[in-house]
């Protein structure tokens, strides 16, 4: 019988970076919500939901929102912690559980900038690149170089832990508007110094970020990074813009996780539909 298989790939295996993968099925990263409310700490239940998605024969296991700052940059709730040396524990107990079905397991880090859990700031305020006219300045702060150099720092002690637990991947979330993609995008970063306005300034903090985080954990953990090829609204990032910033992001990432929209917006939601990036991420690709 003639073979009609049109994707003969997706079960071979292949590389990326210094990671090798069975096949080219990978859960995206998710938020189950089964770490604990108030610390985020590994449950029992975390670790049976990680390996039923490992079970299902794919290749990588991602765990979603994991926030640098349990107080400024959490967008969900239940979501792990990586904030805490003691956090190291927890997370190796979900890298052993992945790894017994010969996947690799990879956790998404955020800061989530202004749309973080206004019950988990608990009155302090949320961090932007760029304070807009119709922004309450009792609920946001426009960062300066101190509060950048904090944020660098979250992220690369979280990448650190990440290391020590024995992942695999750590994904870096720059999409959706959080704070890392509010850089980048125009509509959201009109500040007028060195890290605003222009192309060249808007990815200066994301291009500073993900060079420091490579810089800590060196060639021991793969670096993804999260970016909305589209934000489906006026005024944001172009196509072309997106592929200018990864041609220079490359220097320090290893693959790219293309997704699209921003929070801000919720009629993007109804651009989902399978390939819904398609066009666009072909594009990328080339």
């Amino acid at each position: 019988m003639a073979d009609f298989n049109p994707y003969p790939h997706v079960f071979s295996p292949f590389s990326i970076g210094n990671m090798e993968l069975k096949n080219r099925l990978v859960f995206s990263p998710v938020v189950s919500g089964h770490a604990t409310i108030r610390d985020g700490e590994v449950t029992d239940n975390l670790v049976d939901f990680i390996g039923a998605c490992a079970r299902t024969g794919v290749a990588r296991v991602g765990i979603g929102a994991t926030p640098v700052d349990f107080g400024r940059a959490r967008d969900f709730f239940g979501c792990l912690s990586v904030t805490r040396d003691t956090d190291v524990a927890g997370i190796r107990r979900l890298a052993e559980e992945v790894h017994r079905y010969n996947a690799r397991f990879s956790v998404e880090i955020l800061h989530a900038g202004r749309i973080a859990k206004p019950e988990a700031l608990a009155g302090r305020k949320a961090y932007v690149p760029w304070l807009a006219p119709d922004m309450d300045p009792d609920r946001f702060m426009q960062v300066e170089e101190e509060q950048m150099d904090e944020v660098v720092d979250l992220f690369c002690n979280a990448a650190r832990r990440l290391v020590e637990a024995g992942c695999d991947e750590v994904l870096i979330h720059g999409a959706h508007g959080n704070f890392v993609s509010a850089f980048l995008s125009p509509a959201t970063n009109q500040r007028d110094d060195s890290y605003g306005g222009s192309f060249e300034n808007r990815i200066r903090f994301p291009l500073r970020l993900l060079k420091a985080v490579r810089e800590q954990v060196g060639s021991s953990l793969n670096i993804e990074y999260r970016i909305s090829q589209n934000e489906y609204a006026e005024g944001t990032i172009t196509l072309e813009e997106v592929i200018a910033f990864l041609q220079q992001a490359s220097r320090y990432i290893d693959s790219a996780h293309l997704s699209g929209g921003w929070i801000f917006d919720p009629n993007w939601i109804r651009k989902m539909m399978p390939s819904y990036c398609e066009p666009r991420c072909l594009n990328i690709e080339r």
